[in-house]
C-alpha cells in the first residue's frame, strides 16, 4: 500500500496539509461517501506527482546537469507533473483530461470557483425555494468571502445583458467545443459572450473594471500550447542563473514562476498545485528545501503573507516573494509537520482505495450506503468532534473498517457468482442452467443447508426433507424473499415427511441471489 514515507527527498507535508477542492456536486449538495474518493484522491494525486519527480526529473537533472536543460524538456514535466496531478480533479469532466491543455472556455474565479456554481444555478432558476434577486445577492456575498456587495450586483447585471444581447458574438473556439443545452443554456452563452467581449475589448469603459474583479478569462485554446513554449523557455534560461545563496533573487524568482503559469492556466485545473510543484523541484534542484506555500488554514483566511500576497498578485509580485523567502528559511530551520494530520490522511487515502476497489468490483454499488452502515454500527460517532484530527482519525478507522466488510461481501458475492458461471459452462449446453450439482450447489449457499435434489423430468423441481414443519417454514419465508421460485411446505403420502417443494424455478435468479440470505430468515 503507498505511503507518504515513500517519499524520501520532498516533505509528506505537502501531501498531507493541502486542503483538496470538493466536487460540483458536493458543493451543490454537500459532502458524501459517494464524494469523497473525488476529494481524497486529490492527495493521491499529489502524491504521485511527488514521487515521480522524485523517481524521474531530479534523477535526471542530478545525471545530466540543468545545462542539458531544454525547454521542451521542461515542458514534457509540466504536462507529466500535470498528468499525475489532476487526475481526480478532472474525472468528471466531459472534455477535460490530466495532461493536456484546456480545450474549451476557462475561467479563474477570484472569490473562489463556487461562485460559478452559484451563477449558473440562479439563471437557470434551479434553486428551491426560487430566490429573488436581492435574496440571491445576499447569499453570493455571504457565502463567496470579501465579494462586496456592488461587485456582486453588476456582474450578475452584465451577465444577465449578455444572456439576452443575440448580436453579442461569440468566438468560435468556444463555439466549437461548448456544448451548451439543458437549463444552463443562458449561463453558458452569456460566460462565452463575456469571454469573447473580454479578449476583444468588447466590454465598456465601466463594465471592464467590474469584470475584471470578478474573473480572470484564459486566452483562446487555440494559443495556450504557444504561451507555454514562451513561459518554458524563459524559466529555464533563469533557472540555470540561479543561486542558492541569494535567496531573495530565488525566491523571486519563484514567484515570477508561480504567478506566469497559474496566469497562463494552460490546464482546466490545477494550474496552482502544479506551479508549487515545479517551484519545489527547482527549489531541490538547487540545493534547497521544498516549501509549504499554504498551510492548512490558510486558503479561507483573510490574513497573514499568503493571503497577502495572493490579494495582491495580479499588480504586484513583491509580498508573494516576501512570502516565498519565509517559507524557505523556515524549511531551512524546521520544515512543517504535523504528524496526527499525516496520519489522518494516510488512512483516507487507504479509504479511497477502499472505495475505488468497491466500485471496481461491482460499479452499481451505491457508496453513500456505506454512510448509513456507518452510523448504525458507530452511534458513537455522533459525539465526535470533527475538528479534532484524533477524533477524525477515530471515525475514519471505523469507517474504514466497514468499507472494508462491504468489500468482502461484494467480493464474495462476484466469486459466488462466477464459481456457479464456470460450473454451468462446463456441462452440457443443451440444458446447463438445469444441471444439479450446480442447483444444489446454489441452493446450499442461499439456505445453510445441505441435501437438496434436483428432479428435471416434465418440469423442474428442487426439493428436501425436513425434520420439522417450523424448520421448513422458516425456509419457505426466506425463499419466497428471493423470488426466484414457488415454494411450499409439502407432507408425503404415507409416510407423512416433511418436505420444501421449489416448483417454477428462475435458475438465473437462483444463482444470483445473494449468498445465505434465505437463512437469515432463522
Amino acid at each position: 500500500m503507498p505511503s507518504l514515507l515513500n517519499l524520501k527527498i520532498f516533505n509528506p507535508a505537502l501531501i498531507y496539509s493541502f486542503e483538496p477542492e470538493s466536487s460540483p456536486t458536493a458543493l451543490m449538495y454537500g459532502e458524501t461517501m459517494s464524494e469523497a474518493p473525488f476529494k481524497i484522491g486529490q492527495h493521491e494525486d499529489m502524491y504521485h506527482a511527488y514521487l515521480y519527480a522524485e523517481d524521474v526529473i531530479l534523477p535526471w537533472i542530478h545525471t545530466n546537469g540543468l545545462a542539458a536543460l531544454t525547454p521542451e524538456i521542461f515542458e514534457n514535466w509540466i504536462i507529466k507533473i500535470h498528468e499525475h496531478m489532476a487526475k481526480s480533479l478532472l474525472s468528471n469532466g466531459e472534455d477535460m483530461k490530466s495532461g493536456e491543455y484546456s480545450k474549451t472556455l476557462i475561467v479563474r474565479w477570484h472569490y473562489g470557483s463556487n461562485m460559478m456554481n452559484q451563477l449558473a444555478l440562479y439563471m437557470a432558476n434551479l434553486y428551491q425555494p426560487k430566490l429573488s434577486e436581492a435574496q440571491f445577492l445576499k447569499m453570493l456575498v455571504k457565502e463567496n468571502e470579501g465579494l462586496p456587495m456592488e461587485y456582486a450586483k453588476k456582474f450578475l447585471r452584465i451577465l444577465q445583458r449578455l444572456a439576452r444581447d443575440s448580436d453579442a458574438p461569440i468566438h468560435p473556439s468556444f463555439e466549437k467545443t461548448t456544448k451548451l443545452k439543458g437549463p444552463f443554456l443562458g449561463f453558458g452563452t452569456a460566460m462565452n459572450r463575456m469571454a469573447t467581449a473580454w479578449h476583444e475589448n468588447l466590454l465598456s469603459e465601466h463594465e471592464r473594471p467590474i469584470v475584471e474583479k470578478i474573473a480572470l478569462f484564459v486566452d483562446y485554446p487555440e494559443r495556450l500550447p504557444n504561451q507555454v513554449r514562451h513561459f518554458a523557455e524563459e524559466m529555464v534560461a533563469r533557472w540555470k542563473q540561479l543561486d542558492n545563496q541569494d535567496l531573495t533573487a530565488v525566491s523571486k524568482f519563484c514567484a515570477d514562476l508561480f504567478y506566469r503559469f497559474t496566469h497562463i492556466h494552460p490546464f482546466p485545473n490545477a494550474n496552482g498545485r502544479t506551479a508549487t510543484a515545479l517551484n519545489n523541484i527547482i527549489l531541490r534542484s538547487i540545493g534547497l528545501p521544498d516549501i509549504i506555500m499554504r498551510k492548512p488554514g490558510d486558503r479561507s483566511s483573510t490574513e497573514g503573507s499568503y493571503a497577502d500576497a495572493i490579494a495582491n498578485i495580479e499588480k504586484d509580485r513583491r509580498p508573494l516573494a516576501a512570502h516565498i523567502f519565509q517559507c524557505i528559511t523556515e524549511a531551512q530551520t524546521k520544515p512543517y509537520a504535523d504528524s496526527s494530520l499525516e496520519q489522518l490522511t494516510e488512512i483516507r487515502m487507504a479509504l479511497c482505495r477502499i472505495l475505488m476497489e468497491i466500485k471496481a468490483t461491482k460499479p452499481s454499488y451505491d457508496l453513500n450506503l456505506i454512510d448509513s452502515l456507518f452510523a448504525a454500527r458507530n452511534p458513537i460517532v455522533q459525539f465526535l468532534d470533527g475538528n479534532d484530527n484524533k477524533h477524525s482519525l477515530l471515525a475514519c478507522q471505523l469507517l474504514m473498517v466497514t468499507a472494508q466488510d462491504v468489500l468482502t461481501g461484494l467480493k464474495k458475492e462476484a466469486a459466488m457468482r462466477q464459481s456457479a458461471s464456470s460450473s454451468v459452462s462446463s456441462l452440457s449446453f443443451l440444458k446447463p442452467a438445469y444441471d444439479p450439482l450446480v442447483l444444489n450447489k446454489g441452493m446450499e449457499e442461499l439456505t445453510g443447508v445441505q441435501g437438496w435434489k434436483v428432479t428435471n423430468k416434465s418440469s423442474l423441481s428442487i426439493w428436501r426433507y425436513f425434520d420439522s414443519e417450523a424448520e421448513a417454514n422458516q425456509i419457505v419465508a426466506g425463499l419466497k424473499q428471493l423470488s426466484f421460485c414457488e415454494a411450499n411446505v409439502r407432507t408425503t403420502k404415507g409416510d407423512g415427511k416433511i418436505i420444501v417443494l421449489c416448483t417454477a424455478i428462475n435458475t438465473e435468479k437462483l444463482l444470483s441471489a445473494p449468498q445465505s440470505h434465505a437463512s437469515c430468515s432463522y
